[in-house]
């Protein structure tokens, strides 16, 4: 398969998608997926309830050429309350029987040219759901360590809206490893 884990992944240092639901597509790339609460944009989000890091599997949404447009999640029963708070997102996609959320990280991509035989990863850990009272808004977090350097690139390529972040570290705050499109 096209989406195997490769030597090259080892030493990158953006491990984790953040993606944000707001009104546009947000990402955030990290070194690793943060746990508890961290800020973004002075926004506070901290982990929704114990559902640990664990929510659900989730499938990297490629064309054939390998591209990655998106992301397609899917909850575990505990967790499926997101399908609601989401669905009214217009990069949003939740296909019947709306068991799941597919998120297209540029604006009116849709889901024009996904490959189904290129995106069954079963993807699974790193994906804790966060939410952020300040703006009744949820992000969800996604591993990323088993992507080729190529299908990081198409990610950080999409015409997404990008943001850094900010985890405690030792007591205070340091700025985590955040990449924005193009770097």
């Amino acid at each position: 398969m096209a989406h195997c884990a490769d030597i090259s992944k080892q030493t990158r240092s953006d491990g984790c998608l953040l993606v944000a639901f707001e009104p546009a597509p947000t990402l955030v790339l990290t070194g690793s997926c943060p746990t508890g609460q961290f800020r973004m944009d002075g926004r506070l989000y901290k982990e929704a309830g114990d559902y640990g890091d664990w929510t659900g599997f989730y499938d990297w949404l490629r064309q054939d050429s390998g591209h990655i447009v998106g992301v397609r999640y899917s909850p575990f029963q505990e967790t499926e309350f997101l399908i609601e708070a989401v669905k009214g997102l217009a990069y949003v996609v939740i296909p019947e029987p709306k068991r799941c959320i597919e998120v297209y990280f540029s604006p009116g991509s849709g889901s024009r040219g996904v490959d189904p035989s290129e995106s069954d990863d079963q993807a699974f850990g790193s994906n804790r759901i966060f939410y952020c009272n300040e703006q009744s808004r949820y992000l969800i977090s996604f591993d990323t360590s088993r992507l080729s350097e190529s299908e990081m690139q198409s990610i950080r390529t999409s015409k997404a809206r990008w943001e850094t972040v900010s985890m405690p570290a030792n007591g205070g705050e340091a700025k985590a490893d955040a990449r924005s499109a193009g770097a």
